[in-house]
Order: structure tokens, then C-alpha cells, then sequence
């Protein structure tokens, strides 16, 4: 039922911190089309990841989609791996993801020469190749940084590496609201 494309759609609504947004806003954002929001909007919604809200001023009513982070939390947890495991490619240059940002995985250690990134053309780090979960990812994570954090602890998530998930949740949990 959901789609790669849904769990880049559902951490931007987060990132917005509840703000109004309308369809042709986020599909810029994270360079998408609005059809595609539209429609990764519905399944979160059919997969209780995200809720509607209307609000009525007047003869005026605003849908508001808000997310479920209990839900979210138990989903990036427990499920994101499976559904969605990471794919690794030959070495490239672009943008630092997973243990990649150093930020958010200060005191992490791998193994991996490499740190994993995604192939972009305005990065400039060399590691192994990540496909992210939607190719649109990497150019809509440099334009939102606290979005970039969350898809990069997303792609952790993605890993079967046991000690990078749970290293990777204990920063994803915080940042969602413990």
C-alpha cells in the first residue's frame, strides 16, 4: 500500500511543524509532482500515518493533515526496514546520508571505510552509493535542513545493521517528541 515516496511525504508534514501547506507547496518542496503529494497524502492517511482535521471559520473550512507520530515512531521502528531496506551502490560523489551526517551520529563507529551518500551533483563527499527512497530526496533535503536530518535518520532506519537502527532511533524518537 504505501510507497517510498509516502515516508519522504509524511517526515516533510513533520519537518513542517503543523504548519498550513497546500499540495503545490510541498510537491515544490520536495520536488514532486502534486499529484504525487495528493496521492502519498491519501495512503498515509488510508495507513493511519497521517490524520485530517477540518477547521470551519465562517462558511470558510480548512482540511489540515496532521501527522500520527505515535504511529510514525512505531512505523520508522518497527517497519521501515523491512518494507523499505536500504539498496547500496558502487562508490559516488554527493550528498552525506545515514552515519554520513556526522551531526547526528557523533560517536557512532562503522566498520564501512565509506560513509553512505547519495549520489547528487552538488555534493561533494565520496562514500558508498545509497538510492534513496525517492530520487528527489537529496535536491529536497538541501533545501530544508531539520527535513534532511530526519530523512538521513530515515535512511539509518532502512539498515540492517542492528547497532546503526537503534543508535539511529534513539535520535529519530527525539527528534519526533519522545
Amino acid at each position: 500500500m504505501l510507497k517510498p515516496q509516502d515516508v519522504m511525504i509524511v517526515l516533510k508534514i513533520v519537518a513542517m511543524h503543523q504548519r498550513e501547506w497546500k499540495y503545490n507547496e510541498a510537491a515544490l518542496e520536495l520536488h514532486m509532482s502534486p499529484s504525487e503529494v495528493h496521492a502519498g497524502v491519501k495512503r498515509l492517511k488510508k495507513c493511519c500515518l497521517l490524520n485530517e482535521m477540518t477547521m470551519g471559520f465562517g462558511t470558510v473550512e480548512t482540511k489540515l493533515h496532521l501527522p500520527d507520530i505515535e504511529n510514525i515512531k512505531e512505523f520508522l521502528q518497527h517497519g521501515l526496514r523491512y518494507v523499505f531496506p536500504t539498496v547500496t551502490t558502487e562508490p559516488v560523489s554527493g550528498l552525506p546520508t545515514s552515519y554520513g551526517v556526522v551531526h547526528l551520529f557523533e560517536g557512532y563507529h562503522s566498520e564501512n571505510s565509506y560513509i553512505p551518500v547519495w549520489e547528487h551533483n552538488v555534493g561533494d563527499y565520496m562514500g558508498v552509493g545509497v538510492k534513496p527512497l525517492y530520487k528527489s530526496a537529496p535536491k529536497a533535503c538541501m533545501d530544508d535542513f531539520q527535513f534532511y536530518e530526519l530523512m538521513s535518520l530515515a535512511e539509518a532506519l532502512r539498515s540492517s545493521d542492528d547497532k546503526l537502527h537503534g543508535y539511529a532511533w534513539q535520535k529519530m524518537n527525539i527528534m519526533l517528541g519522545a
